[in-house]
């Protein structure tokens, strides 16, 4: 009897982290993403579509975290080839400073100011989410943009 209680017991806690995870996908990133295009003065993208004129090895995202500028993580949020997809920056860390490289070149600044949430149950642990970006120091809404 006490055998098939504990079963019941694990199985229900597996099913409802599983199943019914209150947190809205929030638990599955503990650091934001955020989506970025990078276009020219006519709203060209340049990293993405038939005119990109940077290709994704060209292109950088680095932070300072614990003094240290660290390499991270990029991808694109659509296909590549359509004009319409930006630059998903998937930051490894809570800095508050990143930089952007184009062609190993360190051409804009970017500062984040976060703001965190207590997760909702027990499967959800705390999330992040941006309340602010700056560009070169002035503030920018989304949908982000970087003119070039």
């Amino acid at each position: 009897m006490l055998k098939i209680f504990f079963t019941a017991t694990v199985m229900l806690l597996l099913l409802s982290c599983n199943e019914k995870n209150e947190c809205s996908g929030n638990c599955d990133t503990v650091f934001p993403e955020l989506i970025f295009k990078i276009v020219n003065s006519g709203d060209q993208n340049l990293t993405c579509g038939p005119n990109k004129i940077y290709t994704s090895d060209k292109i950088q995202f680095k932070s300072v975290l614990s003094g240290t500028l660290t390499d991270e993580a990029k991808t694109f949020s659509g296909d590549s080839t359509s004009a319409a997809t930006g630059i998903v920056l998937i930051t490894s860390g809570l800095s508050s400073q990143y930089y952007l490289y184009l062609n190993n070149v360190k051409t804009d600044s970017l500062q984040f100011t976060y703001q965190t949430f207590a997760g909702k149950t027990e499967c959800c642990s705390n999330y992040h989410r941006v309340t602010q970006v700056k560009l070169n120091n002035a503030l920018i809404t989304s949908p982000y943009t970087i003119v070039k």
